[in-house]
């Protein structure tokens, strides 16, 4: 059923979303720009949320609102992004994590995960002052709907302008209509909404299963170009859906391009950038323009300026500033990098059989030099470099950077170090090193115990640090490099060590237990 496929593509695009939150959260006092992280976590958390909100998800969608909305005074600079937030976000995604998890297995959140999620939303709720249940879902759908019909309700307001006709197999899809309309009303305010009924049959050919709605909506709300998008991401098939910005946009969109970098660009790629449209829509228009060109025999339809103006998705002056700095660049191609997964067994038995050519390589030359034949010598020896060419590069297709490793440790260091009330930093060095993926896999385990141990036992509460002289936070390292054509990994810290005394007092406590427990097995 096509309603189960695009549930399952929310939990894959969830659990990835979620996972780069976790990654910005661990690293957010390395980042070059913590804004711009902040507002990467509000746009994870506030897709998990609208995609929810489509699949009937009210538990997600009411606890990432309550999240999403914390972010956004982080974002807006209400609240300062510290320790105490980072950990508060850190337990979100824990809960959303779960959340997540009992969706795609079908079981129901226990009341342990339900009393878990209510304590983290209580303290959501301290960075809000109350001011949560303005925007909740639904709180304004009813008052919406009973608006009568082409009453003009805006007052003059500068507002976004959804013109929506919905496919008509949408019901068939498990959407409801009035879901999208909920949703976006916790994203502003909607000042007026009319129903367009003029696509519906007559009574005798009504089909219940088919809907023939269409919706113009007045919507006064901060959200950009994207966000609006997003919220119809899974009726855009078949449906036309025109997002017309307010006017008070069309002064920032002409500064964004203005204040883009100096580089070659298509026109579409201007007003992406410059957010004036989303990839998607520019997709539709190309497509438009395409098409046109298809059925009326012309090298090319409508220039793309004109189909955009002519939708109402870009305002006149803005295409003009754009097609102005486009006269400035050249044409420029993009290069992508094209990245193929392949099964590590064919890995292994490509190696294997590069193994046997150099084998078969050697040989060749031996005979080759036996024979005394000059011409036949040089030309072992050409097919030999090329050999050993293949081997070196069919090794390196098993190498992997040993960062992605070591950026696990972020969330156990910072968990385990919580947990025994001590201030401890990671530092990694050598992230680029390479080795093989199979080493690395059999590496995590014996360096997890070791970072564990170094935290419990090496490193010192932060009150001894302080009486030795030392830093209250304590510092481990990992690092990775070559040496003598080995790779050594060295795991690190500046505390005080394991107590001898204390550790022979254990270990003498233990050894009979010990002793007893193997002479009776």
């Amino acid at each position: 059923m096509d309603f189960d496929r695009a549930k399952q593509t929310y939990i894959i695009e969830a659990r990835e979303l979620l996972d780069s939150m976790e990654d910005i959260l661990l690293t957010l006092d390395q980042q070059s720009d913590p804004q711009e992280a902040v507002n990467a976590m509000f746009r994870a958390v506030h897709t998990i949320k609208g995609s929810a909100g489509l699949f009937g998800l009210d538990g997600i969608v009411h606890f990432s609102h309550a999240a999403e909305s914390v972010l956004d005074r982080a974002r807006g600079h209400q609240l300062e992004f510290g320790g105490d937030l980072v950990a508060l976000m850190l337990e979100v995604h824990d809960h959303l994590a779960a959340l997540i998890t009992s969706i795609a297995t079908g079981t129901t959140d226990s009341a342990g995960t339900q009393n878990e999620g209510g304590r983290i939303q209580a303290r959501l709720q301290s960075y809000l002052g109350g001011g949560l249940a303005k925007n909740a879902p639904g709180a304004q759908s009813a008052a919406i709907l009973a608006a009568p019909a082409g009453q003009q309700a805006s007052g003059g307001r500068d507002c976004w302008h959804p013109s929506i006709r919905f496919n008509p197999d949408v019901l068939r899809n498990g959407m409801d209509p009035l879901s999208f309309v909920r949703y976006l009303a916790t994203l502003g305010e909607i000042v007026h909404l009319t129903p367009v009924i003029d696509q519906l049959p007559e009574r005798d050919a009504y089909d219940p299963e088919e809907c023939r709605l269409g919706l113009e909506i007045e919507l006064d709300t901060q959200a950009d170009r994207a966000t609006l998008e997003d919220v119809f991401e899974f009726v855009r098939e078949g449906s036309l859906i025109r997002l017309i910005p307010p006017h008070s946009r069309m002064e920032a969109y002409i500064q964004l391009i203005r204040e883009l970098p100096e580089e070659d660009r298509y026109l579409g790629e201007l007003l992406v950038a410059g957010g004036c449209l989303t990839a998607h829509e520019l997709e539709v228009a190309l497509k438009l323009q395409h098409n046109e060109a298809s059925e009326g025999g012309a090298v090319q339809g409508r220039m793309l300026g004109t189909i955009v103006i002519q939708e109402n998705a870009v305002p006149p002056p803005v295409v003009a500033v754009a097609l102005e700095k486009q006269k400035k660049f050249q044409e420029r191609q993009a290069q992508e990098l094209k990245v193929v997964k392949v099964s590590a067994d064919k890995l292994d038995r490509l190696v294997d059989l590069v193994g046997e050519l150099v084998i078969a390589g050697a040989s060749s030359h031996a005979k080759a030099g036996r024979s005394g034949d000059a011409a036949l010598l040089e030309a072992t020896v050409v097919v030999n470099k090329l050999v050993e060419e293949i081997r070196d590069n069919a090794l390196s297709l098993r190498m992997v950077k040993i960062g992605e490793t070591f950026s696990r440790f972020r969330r156990i260091v910072r968990d385990v170090s919580k947990e025994l009330g001590k201030a401890i930093e990671l530092q990694i060095h050598g992230a680029e090193t390479e080795l093989d993926k199979t080493i690395v896999e059999k590496l995590s385990d014996p360096l997890m115990h070791i970072v564990r141990n170094a935290i419990d036992h090496g490193i010192e509460p932060a009150d001894l640090r302080r009486a030795r002289g030392k830093p209250e936070s304590g510092t481990q390292t990992l690092q990775a490099g070559h040496e003598s054509g080995s790779i050594v990994i060295e795991v690190s810290d500046d505390g005080g060590g394991l107590d001898k005394e204390l550790s022979s007092e254990a270990w003498s406590r233990r050894a009979p237990n010990w002793v007893t427990r193997r002479s009776s097995t």
